[in-house]
């Protein structure tokens, strides 16, 4: 960045100070890359030199892939005019530097730390030194730490507004500019980098370059093309392409299973399960050593965790980059990381009882998120039974909160998704379902009018899948269908109607040899058909059917 103002990072600068000279010495800047842990440890001593801190100088040594024993003789011949002596070599040289520096406190500089062991042999001993380390990675519980995170909403805003010719965009098109910051997930490097763009696209609005970032993702100019003067000199890509490329080919596979994951905690269970050939302890050393170690996934509760926007997005070009196939232990055919998902979120909602949903309510909250993302960014690697029930189990989420107008949406994308699936099968179970999904809400939520339309042409649709010598769905389908409309007919007074669909659907229950549930379910309804007209005697004897049909 190389401005004079720097936003939102106040007290992480009093915890370094702190850290620095309270503890040991030695404190490292942590974070993902792009979040702003070089230009953190800049703007530090950029303070430091105006306050005469350190009156024995601050040398600053880049760390990835730069040889360090270079850089402190280079600076040490420069900067404080030390002559070595000849026979002096290698690791001496060090000691000489350091054993000969200006007297007075110091502050030596390690930026982007990849391995803690290749600096430890050039580290200072005298504690006279303060040690500050940038790094990716998470150096333990023996270093004092300063953790930083993205930008929160209003200083994301202010670094936008600090660009030439930028913030009279920003002050005129506010809600696109917070749209746009939430976009990059407030990253630093993301937000300097949409800044300078835009201070150079002068008749750009912000609502374009959404569109642009919509459109291209990562690969958008904006996240890419940097300037000279900035602290970092990569694009955001880029950036997090050098912690990929650190990773195994474990680590790699896993950051693409949490990529398929919505931008929520997740829970680990899941996570879990999507792996299944691999052991659960192997598979947290993988986490935890893999990407945690490195700043690309965060612990945000007891067993969730987390991806940043922007390294999900990076992990998802990742997995659209494999063309490997994984080979799943339960179905002994060849499947991908998608396909394999998908099954896991199915045999989730498989999982989840309706009738017990109120009492799940707080651990199904945490997966709903995920059910969703599954429908919006992976809905063609499920099969079509798995997928109508993953809509309705969100269906069923949002009707348990009184959400009903989410729960509708829900219902009727699961119909359109249905159609658009099945158009060179028609009649399709799955349309029929998602019909009878919709027709059931309508019902419940007392659009008698619409529900009994739904339910007309469910069945309509059912009965011509006889003709596909697909009796038993279909007779399952029907069933349910013709209970479901009797009863629409029944609390509509339209006796004889209902009556009549009550003891067709009963008829395909027993002659299919339906699960008990079903035919409990109609007997009761009938029964209660008999007692509202008066007709005790045959609700008495159905009643009694119910019961002994549930004894046995």
């Amino acid at each position: 960045m190389d401005k004079d103002n720097f936003f939102g990072r106040e007290e992480n600068l009093k915890q370094l100070h702190i850290q620095l000279w309270q503890s040991d010495r030695i404190a490292s800047i942590a974070g993902m890359g792009g979040i702003g842990k070089t230009e953190l440890a800049l703007q530090y001593t950029k303070a430091q030199v105006k306050e005469s801190q350190y009156p024995a100088g601050i040398c600053w040594l880049s760390a990835r892939e730069q040889n360090i024993a270079t850089q402190i003789v280079d600076f040490a011949q420069i900067h404080l005019n030390l002559n070595f002596p000849e026979q002096l070599k290698d690791d001496a040289r060090i000691t000489f530097c350091w054993k000969h520096w200006p007297q007075g406190e110091a502050l030596v500089v390690f930026d982007d730390v990849t391995n803690y062991d290749a600096i430890k042999p050039y580290l200072p001993a005298d504690s006279r030194f303060k040690v500050l380390i940038t790094t990716r990675l998470d150096l333990g519980s023996s270093f004092e730490k300063v953790v930083i995170e993205e930008l929160d909403p209003k200083s994301a805003i202010a670094l936008l507004e600090s660009f030439p010719d930028v913030s009279q965009r920003i002050r005129s098109q506010l809600v696109d500019a917070q749209a746009l910051c939430k976009w990059v997930g407030y990253l630093p490097l993301a937000l300097e980098l949409l800044g300078r763009f835009l201070a150079r696209k002068l008749d750009w609005s912000i609502d374009r370059l959404i569109r642009a970032l919509d459109e291209k993702r990562l690969a958008a100019k904006a996240l890419v093309e940097t300037e000279n003067g900035m602290t970092g000199q990569l694009g955001v890509a880029a950036a997090l392409e050098l912690s990929w490329q650190e990773l195994n080919e474990a680590e790699q596979k896993l950051a693409c299973v949490l990529g398929m994951f919505a931008i929520a905690p997740i829970p680990w269970s899941l996570v879990v399960r999507c792996e299944p050939e691999v052991e659960p302890d192997d598979l947290e050393d993988i986490r935890d050593d893999g990407l945690m170690a490195r700043s690309l996934l965060k612990r945000v509760g007891e067993g969730n965790y987390q991806l940043h926007q922007i390294v999900q997005e990076y992990f998802r070009i990742k997995l659209g980059e494999r063309v490997d196939i994984v080979v799943s232990q339960n179905e002994n055919q060849d499947q991908s990381i998608q396909e394999i998902f998908c099954c896991m979120i199915a045999n989730i909602c498989d999982d989840i009882s309706k009738e017990h949903m109120i009492y799940q309510v707080k651990s199904v909250r945490g997966i709903i998120p995920h059910l969703e993302e599954s429908l919006k960014q992976w809905v063609k690697h499920f099969n079509e039974n798995d997928l109508i029930y993953v809509y309705v189990r969100i269906k069923d989420f949002y009707t348990e909160q009184l959400d009903y107008v989410s729960a509708e949406l829900w219902c009727r994308e699961c119909l359109e998704i249905a159609q658009e699936k099945s158009r060179e099968k028609c009649p399709s179970l799955m349309v029929i379902m998602s019909l009878a999904n919709l027709a059931s809400f309508c019902l419940d939520m007392g659009n008698h009018e619409e529900s009994e339309n739904l339910f007309k042409k469910g069945i309509k649709m059912t009965q011509r899948l006889f003709s596909k010598n697909l009796y038993q769905e279909s007779c399952l389908l029907l069933s349910i269908m013709s209970n479901n409309l009797a009863a629409l007919y029944d609390s509509q007074q339209r006796y004889y109607e209902a009556e009549s669909l009550y003891h067709e659907s009963l008829s395909m229950a027993f002659f299919y040899n339906l699960d008990n549930s079903y035919i409990v379910a109609i007997l009761n309804n009938l029964a209660a058909l008999y007692d509202t007209q008066g007709k005790y005697y045959n609700a008495e004897i159905l009643y009694k059917t119910v019961l002994n049909t549930l004894e046995n």
